[in-house]
Formats: C-alpha cells, sequence, structure tokens
C-alpha cells in the first residue's frame, strides 16, 4: 500500500503552513474517516450514532436504581435527540 502524503490527497499546492496544522488536519481527518466508517456499521444495524450511544449506557446501567440524569452524564455526544431518547419512558 502506498502512504500518499495529506498535501497531495488534499491536493494542496503548496505545503503545509507548519508541521502543527497538518498533524491537527490530519487528527481531524482521521476522526471524520472513523465517525464514517462507524456510521455505516451502525446503519447495518438499523441505529444511528446517538441511539448506540443510549443503548450502550443502559445495557451498563442499573435500571432500578439510575435515573436519565445519571445517564445524560454517561453521553459521549450530549445531544438533544440523545437526551429526549433518554426520557422517554
Amino acid at each position: 500500500m502506498t502512504k500518499k502524503s495529506l498535501q497531495h490527497e488534499l491536493g494542496k499546492k503548496w505545503p503545509f503552513e507548519s508541521p502543527e496544522k497538518e498533524a491537527m488536519l490530519n487528527i481531524v481527518r482521521t476522526g471524520d474517516q472513523f465517525q464514517n466508517r462507524i456510521g455505516k456499521l451502525f446503519r447495518t444495524f438499523g441505529l444511528t450514532g446517538s441511539q448506540h450511544n443510549v443503548l450502550r449506557i443502559l445495557a451498563r446501567a442499573n435500571l432500578d436504581h439510575e435515573v436519565p440524569g445519571y445517564a445524560h452524564g454517561k453521553l459521549m455526544k450530549k445531544t438533544s435527540f440523545s437526551s429526549r431518547m433518554l426520557t422517554r419512558g
């Protein structure tokens, strides 16, 4: 597998202003690629990322003693959709 530079992949004519900026863009790009791949995986099970997040928390919660506020504090991504899912009865 041939490794291409980020500069080449983005079609950037000039080098990055600094190694730090290139590293930051690599991190953002890697995160985006990961989110896209994991999103495809969730969709094969009919789930969104938010739904998976809530199910992950509920699977570990003691449902007799935990309250939605506790679960909301455990969310990896805080969204109003996730919060609404937790408060549904």
